[in-house]
């Protein structure tokens, strides 16, 4: 059973903004400034427990009590874990550089003034989330796949919180960058680097699929390598939560990693991922993906009706493996329906300890440079360079779509993560959960 159900289509009628009242201090905001806010909570001061919880080993939810000052007020018996606590806002986290931009927001390297650790910060652009086809329903599943997903080769989240312009989401900090940087340097990696690269990924991948999660966007960018050099799966914005038995119909994805099935947009499941891996091992071993061309109707083309051309020097196993991934039909596919053992036994992977990869016991084959953290030496310079400006919104802006004029505020996207993890060494590279 998937741990969340959304709809996969977006809705503005009076349940769909009902669902999206804004947070208390937002709603109280616009009330001052005289802002009309269609969003805005009508049914008066929610507990602020609502926002802030933990996850417990037991899968259920463990909600705090906040003082005023946002602080959780520990039971009798707790242990006071001199960690910040409490919800955060823009000015908590000083800007370093930045890591990356986007069409919709950017993600900046932030040190948390009160700690001193460093967290790599996501932020969204309310209007950009809003006027785009599906964005509040994306946006809203990062959120809430992040939050639940915990897996030592998966990005962490842990704070997030909003402004009255954007949408912040703190998370795990890599330094070690992009697997995509590090791929463009070497040109093409050997196979025991591809074979523990993707055995890592294999994993996080069988695990977001238990869950019911559908990744759909898997590539070498959204790859991070922590300061070990552990990859680190990020960017869920395009993931989507499948009920069982259900297909996902949206038509979403980098088009060179994309399966047939999703270009002639049928219905497609998690077999989608196993075909986005069978494209990644192609282009860490050989440099660039198997179907490339130079207008998207050939890219089309290619994807759908020709096989893959494997160059000579890819060893037999690593050829097998990629036509297995690579199959038309994805009931097919390697890794289909659950059909995990067969890509554990596969010889592609028999140097690798399933046990001990997992629990993050093998050394990895690629070791990042850092001399310093704040530096960010293994990101591009060209998002590095820029310069980093933090410019506080006063303010709330309506948006109008489809003749409606709304105020977008998200209710229930503040999150503080449990004071545990919150305490934990973030920075060391050590495993920070157990499969």
């Amino acid at each position: 059973m998937p741990v969340f159900e959304f709809d996969e289509q977006d809705g503005f009628g009076d349940s769909h903004r009902a669902a999206w009242e804004s947070d208390d201090e937002l709603a109280e905001d616009a009330l001052e400034l005289g802002t009309h806010c269609d969003t805005c909570n009508k049914n008066g001061k929610k507990s602020e427990a609502e926002d802030v919880h933990d996850d417990s080993t037991d899968g259920e939810t463990v909600e705090y009590k906040l003082a005023e000052n946002g602080d959780i007020v520990l039971e009798e018996g707790e242990e006071d874990i001199r960690v910040p606590r409490r919800k955060m806002k823009p000015n908590d986290f000083q800007p370093i550089t930045t890591l990356g931009r986007g069409s919709y927001g950017k993600v900046l390297l932030v040190k948390q003034k009160s700690s001193g650790k460093l967290f790599a910060q996501k932020q969204l652009k309310k209007a950009s989330i809003f006027l785009r086809s599906k964005g509040i329903e994306q946006t809203r599943n990062e959120r809430q796949i992040l939050e639940e997903v915990k897996h030592p080769f998966i990005c962490r989240l842990f704070y997030a919180f909003q402004d009255h312009d954007r949408l912040y989401l703190i998370l795990q900090y890599a330094p070690g960058g992009e697997l995509f940087s590090h791929l463009a340097n070497e040109r093409m990696l050997p196979e025991n680097v591809v074979a523990f690269y993707s055995g890592e990924l294999i994993l996080a991948l069988i695990h977001l699929h238990k869950l019911g999660i559908v990744y759909r966007d898997l590539k070498p960018e959204n790859c991070l390598l922590d300061a070990e050099g552990h990859v680190l799966l990020t960017d869920f914005g395009l993931s989507k939560v499948a009920e069982p038995g259900a297909d996902c119909r949206s038509f979403v994805g980098t088009k060179e990693y994309c399966a047939p099935e999703v270009l002639l947009e049928k219905p497609y499941d998690h077999a989608v991922d196993w075909w986005s891996m069978g494209i990644l091992i192609y282009d860490l071993l050989v440099g660039s993906p198997p179907f490339v061309g130079n207008s998207y109707k050939r890219i089309v083309e290619k994807i759908t009706r020709s096989r893959p051309n494997i160059p000579f020097y890819v060893s037999p196993d690593a050829r097998d493996l990629i036509t297995k991934l690579l199959k038309k039909n994805p009931k097919q596919r390697l890794g289909a329906n659950g059909r995990y053992e067969a890509i554990f036994k596969h010889r592609m992977y028999r140097k690798i300890d399933w046990k001990k990869l997992e629990r993050r016991e093998l050394t990895p084959p690629i070791v990042p440079c850092i001399t310093n953290l704040e530096a960010a030496e293994n990101f591009s310079e060209e998002f590095t360079k820029m310069p980093v400006t933090a410019t506080p919104i006063d303010h709330q802006t309506p948006f109008t779509r489809d003749g409606l004029t709304v105020t977008p505020n998200f209710k229930g996207f503040t999150y503080v993560a449990s004071p545990t993890f919150l305490q934990s060494d973030i920075m060391s590279g050590s495993p920070l959960s157990r499969l």
